[in-house]
């Protein structure tokens, strides 16, 4: 007799056919067992913060503090761009790099404010580059409290596929079910840690791209669900892709 969890991934509810078949092909999960045991492949130590002129080629993954000093575009052919951006820490100079997502990036990340950038290191035209980075804003981080993250191998083909992860207005009741104390405590307004963790959480995966921001129940926001929408996933209770 088969299990649940032997049933293919394209029987849950939303995956539909280019789902599937990114997460076939990609991430080697074909059944609904292959989801819930997909699990980190590795930890990295984001605690750490490494000086440009400390790198090498063989680092997995770093993270560098620093300041964006200007950015540049490359035509790559009809309607394809490569953006640069030059990083600087004092110690030197690093090329952050994206082949997608040119306007949100340089809207996003402004020049001259400092920033934490985590990636994987390489070289290209000798001098160091780190393609599609995590960056985070320096007051938004406690380095401290990083510690070890996970990483899954979600390669960057699904972003360049134009996934993104969720959607941003639909995960908020996930934190606020969760919140251990009333809205209103002797006279005053106190926001919850879970609500303060939603907040964190979204504008991390926002900055990031993995996360889209459309109005809860707008257009835009609905077309993901379809079998040929671009989320990755929706949290919401049982009747929400029938509403």
């Amino acid at each position: 007799m088969s299990s649940i969890l032997d049933q293919d991934i394209k029987y849950i509810s939303g995956v539909g056919p280019s789902r599937q078949q990114m997460l076939n092909k990609e991430l080697g999960i074909m059944s609904v067992g292959d989801l819930i045991e997909y699990y980190p492949y590795k930890y990295v130590d984001r605690s750490k913060v490494y000086t440009i002129n400390e790198l090498t080629t063989d680092m997995p993954f770093v993270q560098i503090r620093g300041r964006i000093l200007s950015y540049e575009t490359f035509d790559m052919g009809i309607k394809k761009k490569r953006l640069v951006a030059h990083f600087s820490d004092d110690t030197g100079v690093i090329d952050l790099v994206w082949f997608s997502g040119v306007q949100y990036i340089i809207k996003s990340y402004k020049v001259n404010r400092e920033y934490i950038v985590f990636g994987r290191p390489g070289i290209f035209n000798n001098r160091f580059q780190i393609s599609h980075p995590d960056i985070d804003d320096v007051n938004s981080m406690t380095l401290d409290d990083m510690g070890l993250q996970p990483h899954y191998h979600t390669t960057e083909k699904m972003k360049k596929a134009g996934y993104t992860m969720c959607s941003v207005n639909d995960t908020y009741r996930v934190y606020s079910n969760n919140v251990s104390a009333p809205w209103v405590q002797d006279g005053k307004v106190v926001v919850d840690d879970n609500i303060k963790a939603w907040v964190d959480d979204s504008k991390a995966l926002a900055d990031a791209g993995e996360e889209n921001t459309f109005d809860l129940w707008g257009d835009d926001w609905a077309k993901g669900k379809y079998p040929d929408g671009k989320v990755f996933c929706y949290f919401g209770p049982a009747w929400f892709f029938n509403f």
